[in-house]
């Protein structure tokens, strides 16, 4: 799986020369993003916005090469994608893209963005507006603003505006900001909002690697997921693969995570570290993952690999790789 690419060059000149955006690395400021200004969004733009938006890309790129996957989305006149905690809308970027190069019909795609800030919002729809002239994709985006603690109140919060058939449902970054309020937040993610995914549909949560107190959020995300997947057996992992073997009996406080790099015009090879789970209804995914060979490898630092313990055997395959 190439884990590195080019920020598209019309990005390059819409964030940097139209919207001013600034590269300013400063992750003990930009951890929490329900407070930032309008200024803050503009190194937003510039810093984390394409490194959401490579990392959404390149998940979702090798997710439409799988035969399976091309199949069935090559026939949908329609996509519903779902984006809560959805900022300037880096990581939803990245899937329009990814949509818009891996397949020809001309698909209408509605989005329903839900976001604490405003500003970010209102920055989102303007980038979505002009990707959607710019590439004549037609994008109905509708977005709403919502404040909320726990996972249980945004739903309440949101349930009145959801549709019942969304293709994706994603979090990209956003539980991070409320696990320390919100302890059971991941599990409730999947326990409420996948009651609104369609049968093909994926559910994909995505955080950062950071330590919260005593213990690192992939750790927290992937024992929550595990004990959501045993007490509902309608959802599945797909990625890791090594997840969708064993997520049923595993117990292990396991980090998991990938790498990705991004150029843009004011940094090369960009690095994000990033973990993440990708669910679907279990019929859907024993048939896209029935002829894909799963992988024990399921993270990285720069400098050594980690593997999944029940996959000796399978070190040398990525458990993030689903493309055939």
């Amino acid at each position: 799986m190439k884990k590195s690419l080019n920020l598209p060059e019309f990005l390059n000149e819409l964030l940097f020369n139209k919207l001013s955006a600034k590269y300013e690395p400063n992750y003990s400021k930009f951890n929490k993003n329900l407070e930032l200004n309008e200024e803050d969004v503009k190194i937003y733009l510039g810093t984390y916005f394409p490194r959401s938006y490579a990392e959404s890309y390149l998940i979702f790129n090798d997710l439409f090469k799988n035969k399976i996957v091309k199949k069935f989305y090559n026939e949908k006149e329609e996509i519903n994608i779902l984006d809560i905690g959805a900022g300037s809308g880096g990581n939803l970027l990245g899937l329009l893209f990814a949509l818009k190069d891996n397949f020809s019909n001309n698909l209408n795609i509605n989005v329903f963005a839900i976001d604490g800030n405003q500003k970010a919002l209102e920055t989102l729809n303007k980038i979505v507006l002009k990707i959607s002239i710019k590439y004549n994709i037609h994008i109905n985006i509708k977005s709403q603003f919502i404040t909320f603690n726990l996972i249980n109140e945004l739903y309440e919060n949101s349930k009145e505006y959801l549709e019942t058939n969304y293709d994706f449902i994603i979090s990209s970054k956003m539980i991070n900001e409320i696990i320390e309020k919100d302890s059971k937040a991941y599990y409730d993610f999947c326990k409420y909002f996948s009651k609104n995914l369609s049968k093909e549909g994926f559910l994909i949560l995505i955080d950062v690697t950071m330590k919260v107190e005593s213990k690192y959020l992939p750790i927290i995300l992937n024992t929550q997921i595990n004990e959501f997947i045993k007490n509902n057996n309608k959802l599945k992992t797909i990625i890791p693969t090594s997840c969708h073997l064993y997520e049923n009996e595993c117990n292990e406080q396991c980090f998991t995570n990938n790498l990705f790099y991004v150029s843009h015009k004011e940094k090369k090879n960009d690095l994000s570290k990033i973990t993440y789970r990708i669910l679907t209804h279990k019929n859907f995914a024993d048939k896209i993952l029935k002829n894909i060979q799963k992988g024990g490898l399921i993270g990285e630092t720069q400098n050594s690999k980690k593997y999944c313990v029940y996959m000796e055997n399978s070190k040398n395959i990525n458990a993030y790789k689903v493309s055939l």
